[in-house]
């Protein structure tokens, strides 16, 4: 079967070939070692495409530069290093009474280099889309407001708190209806929930909150068949069986974080786990024959439910090229038992 094939039938269920390869680079620094990422992955090729717009096809760019910059939201970002996401320095919203003079930037801006990407895509690999527009709901939020300033309107309940989530979710869905009438396959949507040990909220405030907006925007893709993917670092099992429930059809959690045998346990057959491969800890700062040891578990223990795994290990800038290595060999001697 071709990689969209494999794709498809590992979130449906259906008897893949072997576990599909969802592994990517964080956006690369130009230099060696970048070239040296690229060639790893003309020898393990992804089953996912890589052409502008697709999740997780991360060019390199100003967000992704040491500097400071501003971006289309009117947020002020510090970066410290290349290749990382820097942080919020200065929110346009810090001041609720700046919410009804404030404008929400285009959310089409780029979409025709994305059209095109997708029209001229061979379709042999899955074709995954980030969600665009205003991207996760809650890092925005916390972009706009500012992160402790959006945990107090949690706890007041504020209206406007309310009012900016509806206007976010609204131009994610004017976004997304355009968007799902492209070729595509699946919808990546991401927002990070959680600490290292629960959410960063109650998990009944994020369903009062949450659950209905991305509801909302689930449904605009369900409606046109295509899988929804979501993404979220940290422990989050707590709002799993709720994201399952309006939809989700892949997680794309930290497994050893949570547990690989309490997320088998508990989801197993239930919704596919596009598995991160411990960037935390393994990846990083563990051996080649640790790292491929954590595949090889990581593998047989989702095995025997016809599907329901894909292998999504992030290389990121701390990643000693062994060890990527070290990843996309053990799936492909490990992968086929599914």
């Amino acid at each position: 079967m071709n990689p969209r094939e494999r794709v498809v039938k590992a979130v449906e269920f259906d008897g893949p070939d072997r576990v599909p390869n969802g592994c990517y680079p964080l956006a690369l620094v130009p230099g060696p070692r970048a070239e040296g990422v690229r060639k790893l992955f003309k020898r393990y090729p992804s089953d996912f495409a890589e052409v502008h717009g697709m999740a997780r096809t991360l060019e390199w760019g100003p967000s992704w530069q040491k500097g400071i910059y501003v971006d289309d939201w009117g947020v002020v970002w510090k970066n410290l290093q290349d290749g990382v996401i820097g942080q919020p320095i200065t929110h346009p919203l810090s001041d609720w009474k700046n919410l009804e003079t404030y404008e929400l930037p285009d959310p089409f801006k780029g979409f025709e280099k994305i059209n095109e990407a997708v029209s001229t895509a061979t379709h042999e690999r899955y074709m995954l889309a980030g969600e665009g527009a205003c991207g996760g709901i809650w890092h925005r939020l916390h972009a706009l407001r500012g992160f402790d300033r959006i945990l107090t309107d949690i706890v007041k309940g504020r209206k406007e708190l309310l009012a900016l989530i509806d206007r976010l979710v609204e131009i994610n869905i004017e976004y997304l209806n355009r968007l799902v009438e492209l070729n595509i396959d699946g919808v990546m949507f991401g927002d990070d929930w959680g600490t290292q040990t629960r959410l960063m909220i109650k998990p009944e405030q994020w369903r009062k909150y949450f659950k209905p907006a991305y509801e909302a925007m689930f449904n605009v893709v369900r409606r046109s068949g295509k899988h929804i993917f979501f993404h979220s670092d940290g422990y989050m099992v707590d709002i799993i069986p709720d994201l399952i429930e309006i939809g989700v059809n892949v997680a794309n959690v930290q497994v050893t974080l949570m547990g690989v045998e309490e997320l088998r346990h508990r989801f197993g057959g239930e919704v596919c786990i596009a598995a991160d491969v411990d960037r935390q800890h393994t990846m990083p700062f563990g051996t080649v024959r640790e790292v491929r040891r954590l595949v090889r578990s990581i593998v047989r223990r989702f095995r025997g439910f016809s599907g329901g795994l894909i292998l999504y290990g992030e290389i990121g800038p701390d990643v000693p090229i062994e060890n990527a290595e070290s990843m996309l060999k053990a799936l492909q001697d490990y992968g086929n038992e599914v």
